[in-house]
């Protein structure tokens, strides 16, 4: 349930999931301290999440106005304020510079603009990225994945639950702390192989924590309803209230 109806709608498709578990050390100095991280049984995690977003449009408006279709790449964490637990955006890659423009105009979020491609045959699926800044270093995923038969079993409590059943992303626009509600149907996930090459994509976690084959789930499609933002509280003098 929500407070206010859903404003804006988007599919999600081809969705990798990709978790590893990072010490919360680590995480700590990039979550503002509104912000409590959360773990799960005394660990704490980081998602990189690929999809390709179809049928982005307000509400009202028909298929036919729907925004092109673009790709994105997800890097996040898990958090909790007041007591609603959420995600925190680390980045957001995104292969359309007026997304990456509005979103990091208006919102202040992580956006960077990428170089962005995705392939399928059949059940095979190849995705590429590479950021276009110039004063970075090579950032970019390759990733060739193929999703499997066998659907993963996420009842709640369960670590796949944990990681992706999460309904709203928080956010601190200027002293203002924001909560993004989101609402959609439940994951159906499935097992995934996975072919990854990934550099700098992270580049405040040392590679020797992201060497270890991820956690992996696959998502085909899920249809997505963003609602209106809320002012959950604001931060001064490093108090949020």
């Amino acid at each position: 349930m929500r407070r206010w109806p859903w404003v804006g709608q988007q599919g999600w498709h081809d969705v990798l999931f990709m978790h590893w578990p990072v010490p919360y050390e680590l995480l700590k100095p990039y979550v503002p301290d509104p912000f409590t991280i959360e773990t799960y049984e005394g660990q704490a995690w980081i998602t990189v999440i690929l999809f390709q977003a179809k049928n982005s449009r307000l509400r009202g408006m028909p298929t036919s106005m729907s925004y092109p279709s673009f790709l994105q790449i997800n890097t996040r964490t898990y958090i909790q304020f007041d007591g609603e637990p959420g995600i925190y955006f680390l980045s957001v890659d995104v292969n359309h510079l007026p997304i990456v423009a509005s979103a990091k105009g208006i919102l202040k979020l992580p956006y960077e603009l990428a170089e962005m491609e995705i392939a399928k045959n059949n059940d095979h699926i190849l995705f590429k990225s590479k950021r276009v800044r110039s004063n970075l270093s090579i950032t970019g995923i390759t990733a060739n994945y193929q999703p499997l038969t066998e659907r993963i079993a996420n009842p709640q409590g369960t670590l796949a639950y944990w990681l992706t059943e999460r309904y709203c992303f928080w956010m601190i626009k200027g002293k203002r702390i924001i909560k993004g509600p989101l609402s959609h149907l439940p994951w159906e996930l499935y097992d995934v192989t996975l072919d990854l090459y990934m550099t700098d994509i992270i580049p405040f976690i040392p590679t020797k924590y992201l060497k270890t084959n991820p956690v992996v789930h696959y998502g085909k499609t899920v249809h997505a309803y963003l609602h209106p933002f809320e002012q959950s509280g604001i931060y001064l003098d490093d108090q949020p209230f």
